[in-house]
């Protein structure tokens, strides 16, 4: 069978300023009056170092050179010991407002990617300290997503690294953090942790589904269902995938809005039903797996292409009348990151793609 050929990191590599990746594009130029994210450049951090563990010696070479600045925008982004800014202006200056629960769970997510599949031994070192001085921060976090994020890094961590870090008391406090929002919110009906679906929903189950070896609860595994379950028949629409848009949501009663569709969610939706598959391998079909990924070449309700292999870009978003014609950081970031899952999903999956693709 042949094998889809590795994504292009060109657009990557124009996304990079002097300080690190930039968040927003005008069409493919860096928009410079929004500068940079933390947020942003621990999720680079950690979908470069995936797709590094399938690449080329070629291509890791070029991955190593766009992690440096991404790296150290990270470490320049701790304004004291466990305390991170989140965004920077085009010139170097930090802003102090909006540091969120969301982007400590993504530089989380990124140190124990680090400690997990990183070669470079004195980028080891220096995640391994910066955990030890993050760890507070993340107790006091109140966002449901970053829970979860928490939840899914910890329990993807090695043994080694959960033991040194005591990771599953985290995880445990993050999942039953997201089963008190499941009592107080989800129904019969409405079988979901918070009034609304909105943006990366398919954090929420994940953790979960992460979470089931470190657990007792015989509750986890039933809500991980009934939320799943909930989750594929909302947003995979004769087998397509139509994620939650976000203007508008899907408020509890209401209507699920399909405007400004955002690639986030068909990242972390084709991640999430990769995990449910490996525990759960019969409740899947290979067409549902698959939806989320093939969003983004054309098999979405626009019937437009998003994703740009020659370049590694995407479009910003699907509005109900068309692309947003924008390739900003998170789109790319979630689409690099539906390749380098793909790279190391099971062959029945990779095979069912393909077939897809060459249709």
């Amino acid at each position: 069978m042949q094998e889809i050929a590795p994504v292009s990191l060109l657009h990557c590599k124009e996304m990079i300023g002097p300080y690190g990746l930039y968040q927003h594009a005008t069409i493919r130029a860096p928009l410079l009056r929004e500068g940079y994210c933390t947020d942003d450049n621990a999720r680079g951090v950690q979908v470069l170092l995936r797709l590094r563990a399938t690449a080329s010696p070629q291509q890791q070479e070029m991955i190593d050179g766009l992690l440096v600045p991404m790296w150290r925008f990270l470490k320049e982004a701790e304004e004291k010991p466990g305390i991170f800014f989140n965004f920077r202006r085009a010139d170097g200056t930090w802003l102090n407002p909006d540091r969120s629960d969301d982007m400590y769970a993504r530089v989380f997510r990124a140190l124990i990617t680090i400690l997990t599949i990183d070669v470079d031994q004195q980028r080891r070192v220096e995640a391994r300290e910066m955990l030890v001085r993050l760890q507070s921060t993340l107790s006091a976090l109140h966002a449901p997503r970053a829970w979860a994020e928490i939840a899914i890094a910890a329990s993807e961590a090695p043994e080694a690294v959960r033991k040194e870090f005591n990771l599953e008391p985290l995880i445990q406090t993050s999942v039953e953090k997201l089963l008190d929002l499941w009592r107080s919110q989800a129904d019969e009906l409405w079988p979901w942790f918070e009034p609304q679906m909105t943006y990366a929903n398919a954090l929420l189950p994940h953790a979960l589904a992460g979470a089931l070896p470190f657990t007792s609860n015989g509750d986890v595994a039933t809500i991980l269902k009934r939320s799943a379950q909930f989750l594929v028949d909302t947003t995979i629409l004769s087998g397509v995938f139509t994620p939650i848009g976000s203007r508008g949501w899907y408020p509890k009663g209401g209507t699920p809005s399909r405007d400004n569709q955002q690639a986030i969610e068909a990242g972390t939706m084709f991640d999430f039903l990769l995990q449910y598959q490996a525990i759960f391998p019969d409740q899947l079909s290979l067409e549902v797996i698959a939806a989320p990924y093939l969003w983004f070449f054309g098999k979405n309700t626009g019937d437009i292409v998003l994703a740009n292999r020659e370049i590694g870009a995407c479009l910003d978003g699907l509005f109900i009348d068309g692309p947003n014609p924008n390739h900003g950081a998170e789109s790319m970031l979630a689409y690099l990151w539906s390749e380098a899952l793909l790279q190391t999903a099971p062959q029945l999956i990779r095979s069912y793609i393909i077939k897809k693709l060459a249709a």
